[in-house]
């Protein structure tokens, strides 16, 4: 019999290889991975996502749902780039969060999977084993997150740095809530190196354009070193975030600084081999880091901060550069003949195979519903049911 597992999806944004979000990307992957062969046979998906995503496997949009459960959702979740207020996001969780449980009423599965929405903050309203992974930083999740974990939650991590730091956050029996970690992976086919081994001259920075991904201090560096450089993505629409785009980033565009708030997974690829460099200067403790993989798969050198699991995802002086100042990137770039396409992709296939990944989490999907099933009969002897 197939195991049947709930995707749940950050509804603000699409999930599809085009997605900006690195959580959007790693969870089409992963549904990619489940509904082709050998996993098809042995799991059954179900998600619910912004609609316009692209989805294998069963779908049904946030929207769709909300409407026919005749729950209201903000402007915001409904008309494309609208203002999102707190207010709006808080009520937007809320009706989610109110809907995913209105769909497990009418449906049986083995396991939900919270890959970008709030089900955590309801997870014990329902019977069902939830799989909670952390994507993000821990200080970008709510205070008290952590307090009270209801019994059938299990949190999940995306690197052994990360899984460091919330084991530590986790005392006594609350550790057994953290199910492990699973690093992220990308398709090396679709990510190849420049056929004669020759990168150009320009800088890349490849994510979200907001104050805690340093987009501003990518421009800085290539202002120092007389580079030019592409920004490639998108502005959510936070308010923060726009204040912060066109404070920071719209008076410094140029000829030499150009964005593209779009753009084609083979355009990225192609962008991505061609680049001397990617650019991550994160001002936050990153818990993974799909750019650098990717950038890894082009044959192309990173230069970052010296940030949270980028110290496992980038070999200094092998693959890339980790810093600590703005001076010290400087310098890197300087030395980036240093860095061979060779070794980025050898790293690359070693370690960010998207297709180990899906197996991984397979066999965590297996776990978390066997260790539910014991629990159950166990939960039942004691109550004398059984």
């Amino acid at each position: 019999m197939k195991l049947r597992v709930l995707l749940l999806a950050y509804p603000l944004t699409p999930v599809g290889p085009n997605a900006c979000g690195g959580t959007e990307q790693i969870l089409y992957r992963l549904l990619l991975g489940l509904n082709q062969a050998p996993w098809r046979d042995l799991i059954e998906t179900h998600t619910l996502a912004r609609e316009g995503s692209c989805i294998p496997g069963a779908f049904e949009s946030w929207q769709h749902l909300c409407s026919r459960m005749h729950i209201p959702l903000p402007a915001a979740a409904t008309e494309e780039s609208a203002p999102v207020s707190p207010e709006d996001l808080s009520q937007l969780e809320s009706a989610t969060n109110q809907a995913a449980v209105a769909w497990l009423r009418e449906h049986s599965v083995d396991l939900v999977h919270n890959q970008g929405a709030a089900f955590d903050r309801v997870a014990g309203s329902v019977t069902t084993p939830v799989l909670f992974t952390l994507h993000l930083a821990r200080s970008l999740y709510p205070a008290g997150m952590l307090d009270h974990l209801p019994p059938n939650l299990y949190l999940q991590c995306v690197s052994r740095t990360q899984q460091r730091e919330y084991r530590q956050a986790l005392s006594g029996r609350r550790q057994g809530r953290l199910a492990g970690w699973i690093r992220n992976g990308v398709a090396l086919d679709e990510f190849t190196p420049a056929a004669d081994g020759r990168r150009g001259g320009y800088l890349l920075y490849v994510g979200r354009i907001c104050p805690e991904k340093g987009p501003h201090l990518a421009i800085e560096l290539a202002r120092r070193t007389g580079r030019s450089l592409l920004l490639l993505g998108q502005v959510y629409p936070f308010p923060s975030h726009w204040q912060y785009f066109e404070r920071e980033i719209k008076p410094r565009l140029s000829t030499a600084v150009a964005w593209k708030p779009q753009s084609t997974l083979e355009e990225k690829r192609i962008w991505m081999a061609g680049a001397a460099a990617i650019v991550i200067p994160s001002l936050v403790e990153e818990t993974s880091s799909l750019v650098a993989m990717e950038a890894a798969a082009s044959g192309t050198p990173v230069i970052a901060f010296r940030r949270g699991a980028l110290t496992e995802t980038v070999l200094h002086h092998r693959t890339g550069f980790l810093c600590s100042s703005l001076e010290e990137m400087e310098k890197a770039v300087g030395r980036l003949d240093r860095i061979h396409a060779r070794d980025c992709r050898a790293w690359a296939e070693s370690c960010f195979d998207a297709e180990r990944m899906v197996r991984e989490y397979v066999d965590l999907y297996r776990r978390l519903a066997r260790t539910a099933s014991i629990e159950a009969v166990t939960a039942g002897a004691k109550s004398g049911q059984i």
